[in-house]
């Protein structure tokens, strides 16, 4: 018996022979000799059963490196499918990235065209408006819808200022516009409504005279006909930069910070907003119209021509200085009475400088006295 694997000797010679191929005579040859060689004994049985183990453990690693080389060449043939793969997912984001940058692109160009767009509506809206409302007389009544709307976007910071339509003082004059901050600017934000005038470069800025100087009023209507409308005025600083000839598009605007209260037009019951709708005059004054007329001549029916509003001024001016003129000849008289009964008149040249203090205030003034209640009497 073999010590290795306990089975008889000679038979398993035998069968190992039996099982050789035909042509591997010389290897059975060898196995004879060998067996003759060295007789059985229990010295080289385990000699001679060591290579028929060696054999069994080699095959079997045989078979485990043939596996292992069938798993190794499926997870190779994976490896490769797998990085074919990933190099088909990395074209594709490449594809992915260059249609997102051109999308990004597009996009922008589409938002850039689109505020191109509004910006060009806004002009396009703004030059409809002053064909409509252009005015070449120095007068302008610039109607303001949507009221609510702009104060809230004035307070917002938004929108903090918006401007009137094209208007001049003559076909061949100033070009200008209003400027209306609703939350105030400078020394009114916050507490008044600002008012402004700008001066436009125009086409026939090389013959008319500067700096300009023709002084300006402004007048928010009542809606409610009792005739308390906020009048004010102002004149140019014929030394600003605001005034000179322009040399750009548009001067720096400048007028009156504080024109109107901002309390005032908050309360819900005030008479300058109907229908959330507000209007505002702005007049060239050429004639220096004194302060106490304005009122009358702020509230001259609008739907009337022109020529006979100014007409309709004119005579405002005329009975204001005839009633001027009589309360001087009065007062005179009243002087020469008080002379000649010894007494001491007042003091003239106090009365004239108040007078002129007077006529030359540009304060803002609601309403004001009409002629009629400067008489004598």
């Amino acid at each position: 018996m073999c010590n290795c694997c306990n089975k008889p000797l000679f038979p398993s010679c035998i069968s190992q022979e039996s099982t050789l191929p035909k042509n591997s005579n010389r290897m059975k040859i060898s196995l004879r000799l060998s067996t003759r060689r060295y007789p059985y004994t229990y010295k080289n049985t385990n000699a001679f059963c060591r290579p028929m183990n060696l054999n069994k453990k080699l095959d079997t690693i045989m078979t485990n490196i043939t596996t292992i080389n069938e798993k190794r060449k499926h997870v190779s043939d994976g490896l490769i499918v797998q990085k074919n793969t990933l190099q088909c997912l990395n074209q594709e984001c490449l594809l992915l990235k260059m249609s997102c940058e051109q999308t990004n692109a597009c996009i922008k160009k589409m938002k850039s065209d689109q505020d191109e767009c509004e910006k060009r509506l806004q002009q396009i809206t703004q030059l409809l408006e002053d064909l409509h409302y252009i005015s070449y007389d120095g007068t302008l009544i610039w109607k303001i819808t949507n009221i609510d709307q702009k104060f809230a976007e004035a307070q917002s910071g938004k929108q903090t200022s918006i401007e009137s339509p094209v208007f001049y003082s003559s076909p061949y004059g100033y070009k200008m516009r209003a400027r209306l901050f609703l939350n105030g600017d400078g020394d009114g934000e916050g507490t008044h409504m600002s008012i402004f005038l700008v001066l436009f470069k125009g086409d026939y800025d090389a013959i008319i005279w500067w700096p300009f100087y023709i002084p300006v009023i402004f007048c928010l209507f009542d809606q409610t006909g009792q005739g308390h409308h906020i009048i004010d005025s102002f004149d140019p600083d014929t030394k600003s930069s605001s005034f000179q000839r322009p040399t750009s598009e548009k001067n720096i605007a400048s007028g009156i910070p504080k024109f109107c209260p901002l309390a005032v037009i908050k309360n819900q019951e005030n008479c300058y907003i109907r229908d959330r709708t507000m209007f505002i005059k702005i007049m060239l004054d050429f004639g220096e119209t004194p302060r106490e007329v304005l009122p009358c001549t702020l509230s001259v029916n609008p739907g009337l021509p022109t020529y006979m509003q100014e007409a309709i001024r004119c005579m405002e001016i005329e009975k204001y200085k005839q009633a001027r003129e009589a309360l001087i000849a009065e007062i005179i008289r009243n002087d020469q009475e008080i002379l000649r009964r010894g007494l001491i008149p007042m003091n003239r040249s106090v009365l004239s400088e108040t007078t002129q203090q007077q006529s030359t205030s540009t304060a803002n003034f609601h309403g004001g006295a009409s002629w009629e209640d400067i008489s004598p009497e």
